[in-house]
């Protein structure tokens, strides 16, 4: 029994400190002040009941636990949203931040590091007041482009062109790691309602990558959504929900724990040269496959066009996909042998370029429906598999800079 309150405890040490909070479980690498201080409380008091448990035995260890229950519910009321108004950072968002971030081994850059900046709103790139921004695109890591210096994203790229050709566009990064349509949609609840005087004529969403991972539930940038089944009190869950800093915490950890076993994260993948390619099918079944989860991402997505309506702007939705898991450059399509289990089947790239352009599919029916501008990037943008991406999704500045250039010469005649 002492042996294994031991190795509990020194689980809890291990896993619920910051350092390997942000390296492993977090998805952005960033804790706020609050979360900085949860921390060091709680692991201090677990290495202060190890002390105790050693010099007075278990009776005053039992005792203490109760004690530890007691300040966890302290915690909770202190740091959650109980006491002294609804603090937590429910998005994960950046704010206020001057990054230096290593991209050596990622791609070929001059520096070993970028500059990552985030305002104090949250939001990337350059705009001149938070009342009168043009474009506010929304989207998870692929939007947010963390590894990609400032200047240097598809949104400084798109604004850049604007600039040339005589136009000044104002165009905002709200892009959050790991997010999908459920992230999308709690943004308007946790964040945009949060910033006084928001004002945009578009919101652009970029989607497709991480929406096509949540047939099993919401991703690591996902962590305020939960569903409430119908016979819970909803007006109790949602209020736990916005509250508690402990349930905040459980759905960060796993939701990036989803993430990572879709490996989600920012690394290098496989070398292009050494990915083993093949032209079959595993199944030929698609439709049905992902019938139940089209029509949940539907709602989602219908859902999100209306939120757009309720900020009197309108919606811009553009396409996108893992693209080196397949390549459809030649004649032929192939894709990645044994890619991924997708709703308990084995898929390879080949099934989820066709899977990926059923919920493209999709998507243009919602834009079409709701009076959205559709842009087809995943169609129509041609890419060098090999050096625009430094993994399966993420793509390098030269990857940016093509979808900058795309996405301008799919938006000059709207300004």
């Amino acid at each position: 029994m002492n042996r294994l309150i031991d190795f509990f405890l020194i689980i809890l040490i291990l896993l619920l400190n910051q350092v390997t909070w942000t390296l492993v479980f977090d998805s952005d690498g960033y804790l706020g002040l609050g979360e900085k201080v949860f921390f060091f409380i709680f692991d201090l008091t677990i290495l202060l009941l190890v002390i105790l448990k050693y010099k007075y035995g278990i009776k005053v260890m039992i005792f203490n636990l109760s004690l530890l229950l007691t300040l966890l519910f302290l915690l909770e009321l202190i740091f959650g949203g109980w006491i002294f108004g609804n603090q937590i950072n429910h998005q994960n968002i950046i704010k206020n931040s001057d990054i230096k971030l290593s991209v050596e081994g990622l791609y070929n850059w001059p520096a070993e590091e970028i500059i990552y900046k985030r305002d104090e709103f949250g939001f990337r790139s350059k705009y001149n007041s938070i009342n009168s921004i043009d474009i506010i695109t929304v989207g998870g890591s692929t939007t947010d482009q963390r590894y990609i210096s400032e200047g240097f994203t598809f949104q400084d790229v798109l604004r850049d062109h604007f600039y040339k050709n005589g136009k000044e566009v104002s165009i905002v990064n709200a892009g959050i790691d790991g997010q999908s349509t459920y992230g999308h949609l709690q943004n308007f609840d946790y964040w945009f309602n949060k910033i006084p005087n928001l004002k945009t004529k578009y919101f652009l969403f970029f989607i497709g990558v991480n929406d096509f991972f949540v047939q099993s539930g919401p991703m690591g940038g996902d962590i305020h959504y939960h569903s409430v089944n119908n016979n819970v009190n909803q007006d109790l869950v949602k209020m736990i929900m916005s509250k508690s800093i402990l349930y905040h915490f459980i759905k960060v950890l796993s939701g990036n724990i989803t993430a990572y076993s879709y490996d989600l994260r920012h690394e290098v993948n496989m070398p292009f040269s050494e990915i083993v390619w093949t032209s079959k099918l595993k199944t030929d079944n698609h439709k049905d496959l992902m019938k139940t989860f089209l029509k949940d991402y539907e709602k989602r997505l219908i859902a999100l066009l209306g939120r757009v309506k309720e900020y009197d702007a309108k919606s811009i939705i553009v396409t996108q996909s893992s693209r080196r898991v397949y390549d459809n450059s030649n004649e032929i399509l192939k894709g990645q042998k044994d890619y991924m289990k997708w709703g308990g089947n084995l898929i390879n790239g080949t099934d989820y370029y066709y899977m990926i352009n059923l919920l493209h599919e999709r998507t243009e029916k919602v834009a079409n429906h709701s009076g959205a501008l559709f842009i087809d990037l995943n169609q129509n943008l041609n890419f060098d598999l090999e050096n625009d991406f430094y993994d399966h999704c993420h793509f390098s500045p030269s990857g940016a800079d093509k979808i900058g250039k795309f996405l301008y010469e799919n938006l000059k005649h709207l300004f």
